[in-house]
């Protein structure tokens, strides 16, 4: 068996679902600490840039790189561990930012130039180009900053 869970989620089921594996093999991608760690990979913020997407998706791209790397010995073998840990060691690369914080007014005007290029940009989007930059906003303030420049379009 193979899951991916989030820590909270991990928490509530972990037990029941120890108990249900009767023996059979199990590894469980995030999770928590609930989970015995010969059975856990846990999420890895560090593996963020060789993998992409966000935080919330990495477990499961973890779990996807997991089956890639295991492919030809199986993923529950013990070389699996092995070229787990070693393509680890050379992806990880810590998280680190050293953006500049800007005011509302700022980020309405960097939003309306980013929608003046792309009409159809996503917040999404806009917010990941905004970081790329280096500046800085937390998402739910971004959020909120973009659906008032909708609202003045």
């Amino acid at each position: 068996m193979m899951w991916v869970l989030s820590k909270d989620y991990s928490k509530v089921i972990a037990d029941d679902m120890l108990a249900r594996t009767n023996g059979d093999p199990l590894l469980v991608f995030g999770g928590s600490v609930d989970v015995p760690s010969d059975r856990r990979v846990p999420s890895n913020r560090q593996l963020r840039r060789a993998l992409g997407g966000t935080a919330n998706s990495l477990n499961l791209r973890m779990a996807v790189q997991w089956l890639e790397l295991s492919s030809a010995c199986g993923a529950f073998s013990a070389e699996a561990p092995e070229r787990w840990h070693d393509w680890c060691t050379e992806a990880e690369r810590p998280e680190s930012y050293n953006r500049a914080r800007l005011s509302d007014e700022t980020i309405l005007e960097l939003i309306q130039a980013f929608r003046e290029k792309d009409p159809d940009i996503t917040k999404s989007r806009a917010l990941r180009q905004l970081r790329d930059s280096q500046l800085a906003c937390e998402q739910r303030r971004f959020g909120t900053l973009f659906q008032q420049a909708e609202k003045v379009s």
